[in-house]
């Protein structure tokens, strides 16, 4: 037994643990998983397959996103109970927080493969061989931070973070033609910049 232990031991540092949680118990699994992510994420992305199917890592970033939204609806209840948003304010707080249990898994999806397909059609402009299957893994482990958003400027720390794990995880799994690298990086940069410019510009334009 202890032998068999420590063959699955060497073999998880090899491998993700989260795609292989029946063997190594689902909670312990995703602990391990999210660990190595956040702590170690060269190593991780390192070890991490390209290939494998899209359920094992869509399935943690799901949770990964779904926790701070359970997470956030107890804690409104919490300073529910203590008056600190009256009764009206608890009302609001149970109806959205129906709507949030709903829909947030769907939108969680959603946001994966959109994320997915966005930053991988700059990595094919990099000039990546790898698929989209690659990129949507980077994207759906990279959501491990997002865990951090009921923490103070967790929202922005989270998003950071995912960012930096992202180009992490590119370097390590992708491999890209440096004319092109620039090329990718210069049109993502103009995107970027627009959006922050229309985030800006539009509560001024409509007058909020």
């Amino acid at each position: 037994m202890e032998n068999q232990n420590e063959f699955l031991s060497k073999e998880l540092k090899k491998t993700v643990p989260w795609e292989r949680r029946k063997e190594v118990g689902f909670l312990k699994a995703f602990w391990q998983t999210w660990k190595e992510i956040i702590l170690h994420p060269k190593h991780f992305f390192s070890k991490m397959p390209t290939e494998g199917g899209l359920s094992n890592p869509l399935f943690f970033g799901v949770i990964t996103g779904y926790l701070p939204v359970i997470l956030s609806i107890i804690l409104g209840f919490l300073l529910a109970q203590l008056n600190i948003i009256g009764e009206l304010g608890t009302l609001n707080l149970g109806i959205i927080s129906v709507i949030l249990l709903i829909f947030s898994p769907l939108a969680i999806v959603l946001g994966l493969f959109l994320t997915s397909a966005i930053f991988h059609f700059f990595f094919w402009i990099a000039g990546t061989k790898k698929g989209f299957e690659t990129t949507f893994r980077i994207i759906c482990y990279s959501n491990a931070v997002y865990i951090f958003q009921l923490l103070p400027l967790g929202q922005l720390i989270a998003g950071i973070w995912a960012i930096v794990l992202l180009c992490i995880g590119a370097k390590r799994v992708h491999t890209f033609t440096k004319s092109r690298e620039k090329l990718a990086v210069i049109i993502l940069l103009i995107i970027i910049g627009l959006g922050i410019a229309i985030t800006i510009a539009l509560p001024i334009i409509t007058g909020r």
